[in-house]
């Protein structure tokens, strides 16, 4: 016979009522209260372990998460650092020198190469990393920190690429790279414990050497740091997460993964270096997706961890907008961190045991406990659930209430307790982001009160400045500025802000404010604190003075200006009904004041320095203008002489104007003297000339009248005796007159004489003063000289400024303050180097005005030299005149002396006319002869009197 399904089940559910018809009714009861208690015991049971266990098992991945983040951090610390240090040595000088002559392909001295393998030793040594090359654009090795490798080239593929994108962007690049054994045997650089004939994991950081001043990119400087045997590395995560596992792994070309570095914690607390994952497709996942964590539950060792892994980029590009990281699908280093499962798998199993102890006890007591059982367990399970749904969903507040010690109150317990360790881990990592955004706040408030104070140049708003923005920051009732008196201790309150309820105490004098008695004790420390006026440890001075101003609680730090101690700077909290408690000083607050101080200090010296400096500007500018002026004040006087007039004069002032004005006033006086005496020296010479020449033509028409009287004498010899006497009379008057014309020719030589020599002397006085003008042409290049060293020393002062500012910078934020102050050294640099330009260009403007007046000196002194010739040509002329006026006198009086002989006798009276003809015949052309040579005389002096005439010697 054959049944179908919907009979035969038929039939089992008719044979099941029946054998539960046929239980006694206790039974059935029981069966019933076992069924109906068994179904939601399981239930909530297995549902609050699914639940607990999904809920935590998500907390875990969220917490790998996170610790992978930390890891990267730690990872990434030392890169940050080698880009720091490699920054700051790309702008050494020494190594800037060797990469220009390296690109010049030029010989690098011995002395400058071995310098700076030195920095690069330096530079391995101090941040304990492997490799320090400097690199050319070649890509050859120029210097290196280990084995002498210089003029090799770089032949790693990947470094090679580094580099040469580095020399192409400008910028610095950051890498994880491998680096071959065969490359780390050619370095020979001193390798971690463990790295033997492998291939190794290696953070590179590339840096751009340019060029001061064209900032042209010269080469490269290479820092490296090997990742293999250094389980420093991941150590830090270790120690900031109190134990799991932490790795770094290298990803090969062909694919396949290889451990770095590791560390992991076993479970009874043993450290276990260089254990590798178990299974490495957490590795393959991480290395596809492009820096995005991912998570999975793996085991190492006899633990289960949840496993998160991230790869870290290839590259990271620092620009002017910041870091820029490149991520591909092939990625290098991949940083792995694991939470252990062993709480909560400890967790689970306690519930399992809980359940199984709770289902026992409720099959023991099903009868007479089933109501309080399901108050007692399934009560307490489903609040368990909802606690746990609720911290799932971020509520770290959500507990579970704890209503009986049963299992399900040591399951709500153990949860409790394990929300707590979450919520503590939580919250250390809070308290220390809270701590490092408390940093930055305070380095920011102290940036901005920096800021602020640095925009005046007046001591007292900047002290006033910062008290009031130190009392609004530390919200305390006075702050104060304490100015020592000249190295004493005692001292007068010269600044204060206050509250509107506190009395002020400005311009009170105290005595040894902090009690030391010795103001070298003052300089020795940099901070005091009291949270209590009370306390012990301070002196009695000190406690009287707080009593007296009611200081409850007090910072003080010292004031420095220029090294010295001037004062301190005081934050302070008053006694009163509503603080009668010490106030407690966090380290913030003394961490603030310290830094805030120094940053005071520098202020006011900059303060200072930017007064003088501005003092010295305007004093500069004063002076150029005053020169200015003075020199074209000087040259508008001048212009006159170039143009013959000699009544000029120029202002004598001050300075070296003054002297130069004052010097050519004294030529122009003398070259006025020579040109007034050669005047009346000419004029002198044209009157004596024109008498001259009136009586020697006298003389010569005397003598042919006399030739004709002669004549008349030969025809009759009656008439003789007339004839002689009236001869005898005109000789004696011709005898004067030659007389006088030879004296007349003696003046004028004289005269002439003197006229020469005023015209030498005054040519000589013009080449002095040529002479003067070019020295003053000297002392103008002298003063170019000058200022093209001080041009030079604006350029090294601005070269020690940004080396300051890289020393500065090394020594992080103790040396902010020197690097601000580096800035405006170089900032006075550069403004120095634009006021030397401007002295140049007025220097030479001076030059040029000073070469004008040589020229116009040098074009006087060839008119003096030809008058002076003319006066030579004409004194020459004057003495030939002379000499002819010494023969007629001679002839004149042999003429006398002739007719008085006549006159006596007279039988030789034929024979004395004749001869008296023939002289008067010489006579005559002699007397036409200095006639001519009179009347050249004449034009001479004219012409020199037109030549003196020229210039003007009388003002109007």
């Amino acid at each position: 016979m054959t049944l179908n399904p919907g009979t035969f089940f038929s039939q089992k559910t008719s044979d099941w009522l029946t054998w539960f018809r046929t239980l006694p009714l206790g039974r059935k009861q029981i069966a019933a209260l076992i069924v109906c208690e068994l179904i939601p015991i399981l239930g909530l049971g297995v549902g609050s372990i699914v639940v607990l266990t999904s809920s935590l098992r998500s907390q875990l991945r969220s917490q790998a998460a996170a610790e992978v983040a930390v890891a990267e951090t730690n990872y990434n610390l030392k890169i940050n650092q080698m880009g720091f240090g490699s920054r700051g040595q790309s702008d050494n000088r020494a190594i800037i020198d060797v990469a220009t002559l390296h690109q010049r392909k030029s010989a690098v001295p011995t002395e400058l190469q071995d310098q700076v393998k030195q920095i690069l030793k330096n530079e391995v040594k101090a941040r304990r990393i492997e490799y320090a090359t400097l690199v050319g654009q070649d890509l050859q090795i120029i210097v290196n920190a280990n084995n002498n490798r210089a003029k090799e080239p770089i032949r790693t593929e990947n470094l090679v690429n580094l580099i040469q994108a580095a020399i192409a962007s400008n910028r610095q690049i950051k890498a994880s790279e491998t680096v071959s054994w065969e490359e780390l045997q050619k370095e020979g650089a001193p390798l971690p414990d463990g790295v033997t004939d492998q291939e190794a994991l290696i953070r590179y950081v590339v840096t751009p050497v340019k060029k001061r001043d064209s900032q042209e990119v010269i080469g490269a400087l290479v820092f490296g740091d090997i990742v293999n045997g250094k389980p420093a590395i991941v150590a830090a995560t270790q120690t900031a997460f109190s134990g799991g596992y932490s790795g770094v792994y290298l990803r090969r070309a062909n694919g396949e993964f290889a451990l770095v570095t590791s560390q992991a914690q076993g479970e009874q607390g043993q450290l276990q270096v260089g254990i590798p994952l178990s299974d490495a497709a957490i590795l393959a996942q991480a290395a596809t997706t492009k820096g995005e964590t991912v998570t999975q539950r793996v085991s190492i060792g006899d633990q289960t961890h949840t496993i998160a892994a991230r790869a870290m980029p290839n590259q990271v590009v620092e620009t002017l907008e910041g870091a820029t990281a490149v991520v591909t699908n092939t990625p290098t280093a991949i940083l792995v961190r694991g939470t252990p499962e062993t709480s909560l798998n400890r967790l689970l199993r306690t519930s399992l045991q809980q359940e199984l102890v709770v289902l026992l006890a409720s099959l023991a007591a099903i009868l007479g406990w089933s109501v309080l059982y399901r108050r007692t367990v399934i009560n307490p399970l489903e609040d368990l659930k909802s606690a746990t749904e609720q911290f799932a969903q971020g509520d770290r507040t959500a507990r579970a209430e704890i209503s009986s010690g049963d299992e399900v109150g040591q399951l709500a317990i153990a949860f409790n307790q394990m929300a707590d360790s979450i919520r503590g881990s939580e919250t250390t990592l809070a308290n220390e982001a809270y701590q490092q955004e408390r940093y930055a706040k305070d380095a920011q408030a102290v940036s901005d009160i920096t800021m602020q104070i640095r925009r005046s140049l007046n001591t007292d708003d900047i002290i006033q400045s910062t008290l009031e923005e130190v009392r609004k920051f530390l919200v305390v009732d006075r702050t104060m500025f304490y100015q020592f008196d000249h190295g004493s201790v005692n001292g007068t309150i010269i600044a204060e802000s206050i509250t509107d309820t506190v009395d002020s105490i400005l311009y009170k004098s105290v005595t040894d404010w902090l009690g030391l008695s010795q103001i070298e004790h003052y300089q020795k420390r940099t901070l005091w604190s009291i949270e209590n006026a009370k306390a012990d440890h301070i002196s009695d001075r000190y406690r009287e003075n707080l009593r007296n101003l009611n200081i409850n609680a007090e910072i003080a730090v010292p004031i420095r200006r220029n090294g010295q101690l001037v004062g301190l700077l005081c934050a302070q909290t008053l006694l009163s009904q509503n603080a009668p408690t010490p106030r407690i000083w966090q380290p913030s607050d003394l961490r603030f004041l310290s830094q805030l101080a120094l940053q005071l200090g520098y202020a006011l010296d900059q303060a200072q320095v930017l007064r003088e400096r501005q003092e010295a500007l305007q004093a500069s500018e004063l002076l150029k203008e005053t020169l200015q002026q003075q020199i074209i004040q000087l040259l508008g006087e001048v212009q006159g002489v170039a143009r013959g007039d000699l009544t000029v004069r120029a202002s004598i002032g001050s300075g070296d104007i003054g002297t130069v004005a004052n010097s050519f006033n004294t030529i122009v006086e003398s070259l006025r003297q020579i040109v007034l005496k050669a005047q009346h020296s000419a004029t002198q010479v044209n009157h004596l000339l024109s008498e001259n020449e009136a009586s020697v033509r006298q003389l010569a028409d005397e003598s042919l009248h006399q030739t004709h009287e002669t004549t008349r004498i030969l025809e009759s010899v009656e008439q003789m005796t007339e004839s002689v006497e009236a001869v005898t009379e005109r000789a004696r008057q011709a005898a004067i007159v030659a007389q006088s014309a030879s004296a007349a020719a003696h003046t004028g030589e004289t005269a002439m004489e003197s006229s020469v020599q005023s015209i030498m002397t005054l040519r000589s006085t013009i080449e002095g003063a040529t002479k003067t003008v070019k020295q003053l042409g000297d002392s103008s290049q002298q003063i170019a000289r000058i200022v093209s060293l001080i041009h030079e020393l604006a350029a090294q002062t601005d070269v020690l400024a940004i080396n300051a500012s890289l020393e500065a910078s090394r020594a992080g934020e103790q040396g902010r303050g020197f690097a601000i102050v580096a800035s405006e050294i170089g900032e006075l640099a550069a403004r120095s180097t634009a006021a030397t330009r401007d002295v140049e260009k007025i220097v030479e403007a001076v030059q040029h005005q000073t070469q004008e007046v040589v020229t116009v000196m040098g074009q006087t002194a060839v008119q003096v030299v030809e008058s002076a010739h003319s006066l030579k040509n004409s004194r020459q002329s004057l003495v030939h005149m002379v000499h002819l006026s010494n023969q007629i006198d001679d002839l004149v009086r042999s003429l006398l002396d002739a007719m008085t002989a006549q006159t006596q006798t007279t039988d030789a009276v034929t024979a004395l006319v004749k001869d008296v003809a023939h002289v008067s015949t010489r006579t005559s052309g002699s007397s036409r002869q200095v006639s001519k040579a009179l009347r050249q005389t004449v034009d001479v002096a004219e012409e020199l009197q037109r030549s003196v005439e020229t210039f003007r010697v009388e003002r109007n």
